[in-house]
């Protein structure tokens, strides 16, 4: 995965798809807060865009407000998010003995979306075709739009290969900055997921009995 030459000068944005251990080093050494801000923002924008296509947000709003809420919203997502989940992965892998301090590890998880960030740039012209079919159940159908159904499934497999490819960086990146074994480092992303999983589902169960 690290192909760089000794030389070569890292660019994040590029050099972390293919490159992660030696640019997130790079990141980490120079200054990990640099464009920090910026990485998850857009990050939040791709997570919340996701969130409410899968969650068929479109069956009960309108294209504009949906837009509305990712563009808006999800810088504030991607900063709370990083923030947070940041800092609790951090003291995840402090319990495992990892060595990276806050701000590394939240660098690190920030530049892990980097693959799904470059999908954004599909995102647009996706909207522009597919509308309200991005975020609804009704899809294209083969019947009546062949060209039209497989550049849907063709959307959401780019998709899905920039997703896998984020959480192998996901890994590679807390491996490096928090000095563990791979083996290691994802048993702390499990036991984090872990965590916040529990926590959301208390959370739920307490809303839920508010209600009542």
């Amino acid at each position: 995965m690290d192909s760089i030459s000794r030389g070569e000068r890292l660019r994040p944005w590029l050099t972390m798809l293919y490159s992660p251990r030696r640019t997130i080093h790079q990141i980490v050494k120079t200054n990990p807060k640099q464009y920090l801000t910026l990485v998850a923002s857009l990050g939040g924008i791709y997570t919340l865009l996701n969130q409410l296509s899968s969650s068929e947000a479109g069956d009960h709003l309108i294209l504009p407000l949906i837009l509305i809420i990712a563009f808006i919203g999800g810088p504030l997502l991607g900063i709370v998010q990083n923030n947070l989940l940041g800092r609790l992965l951090h003291w995840v892998g402090s319990r495992l003995d990892g060595k990276g301090s806050v701000d590394s590890v939240r660098a690190a998880y920030a530049w892990s979306f980097i693959p799904s960030i470059w999908v954004l740039v599909l995102w647009l012209p996706a909207i522009a075709i597919f509308k309200l079919q991005l975020f609804s159940r009704s899809i294209p159908s083969f019947e009546t739009d062949a060209l039209l159904s497989l550049g849907y499934i063709a959307f959401f497999f780019v998709e899905l290969i920039a997703g896998t490819w984020s959480l192998i960086l996901f890994v590679a990146n807390i491996s490096e900055v928090e000095k563990l074994p791979i083996l290691r480092s994802v048993a702390a992303i499990f036991l984090w997921l872990l965590i916040i999983i529990v926590v959301l589902f208390a959370l739920g169960a307490l809303v839920q009995g508010l209600r009542f």
